[in-house]
């Protein structure tokens, strides 16, 4: 913990590459891998090489926990529903926040600015944010998918039959012979809508669990397993 002495001490080097860190993390701006980085960093700095930090330095380190507070308040579940509907990725920047505010709460906790109910409360109070999200996510998807595979099979449909007329099948005799034909190719044109529909919709989540993945590669974490098992089932 700080003490009066240390009042006219300067951040150190690695305080102020702390506080500089947090608040790129706190502002969503850094990758994936870069938050990893710098939190790594920090866990670094804090356990073998902060001992006595200084009072501007626990301050800010307040500050910061205190803006993390605030930005995951303001995100109730309306607000929350309101972003997921817009296609905004509000998950990541809630993540990039409660990465930023479980940091602070570590420091702060070691150096005697926080107890256990707090820092535990902070934990809490991120999960309880993703959990909204997850769940939000979870009912917008499923409206999504029902739409989907609805117009995955009505389109379906109606080309198997548009195939089908155009072959001729209308020509055919007797009548019901045609009407068999057109039943027949409505249910085939049917299923490979659907099955297109599925395909589309896998590819879409394999992109919502990465953003940054292209859509090739996408596509091919899709197709990888399928082709796995198809030739285990002709090898076994």
């Amino acid at each position: 913990m700080p003490t009066n002495s240390d009042e006219q001490r300067e951040l150190s080097h690695e305080e102020r590459y702390i506080i500089k860190s947090l608040w790129s993390i706190e502002s969503n701006t850094c990758s994936a891998g870069l938050v990893k980085e710098k939190i790594d960093k920090i866990d670094k700095y804090v356990e073998s090489v902060l001992k006595e930090p200084t009072r501007e330095f626990i301050k800010q380190i307040h500050e910061i926990r205190d803006v993390c507070m605030m930005s995951l308040d303001y995100f109730n579940c309306d607000t929350l529903r309101e972003r997921c509907y817009r296609k905004i990725d509000v998950k990541k920047y809630v993540q990039s926040i409660g990465e930023c505010l479980e940091c602070t709460a570590k420091i702060l906790y070691k150096f005697g600015e926080l107890n256990d109910e707090e820092k535990q409360q902070d934990s809490d109070l991120v999960a309880e944010k993703l959990k909204i999200i997850e769940e939000i996510s979870q009912k917008s998807k499923s409206k999504q998918n029902a739409r989907r595979a609805y117009c995955a099979l009505g389109s379906g449909a109606v080309i198997g039959a548009a195939i089908a007329y155009l072959a001729g099948a209308a020509t055919l005799a007797p009548a019901i012979v045609a009407v068999a034909v057109f039943i027949a190719a409505t249910v085939v044109g049917a299923l490979v809508g659907y099955s297109i529909g599925k395909f589309c919709e896998k590819v879409s989540e394999e992109k919502q669990n990465d953003p940054d993945m292209s859509m090739c590669t996408a596509i091919k974490n899709v197709l990888t397993p399928k082709c796995l098992k198809s030739q285990s089932q002709v090898h076994p």
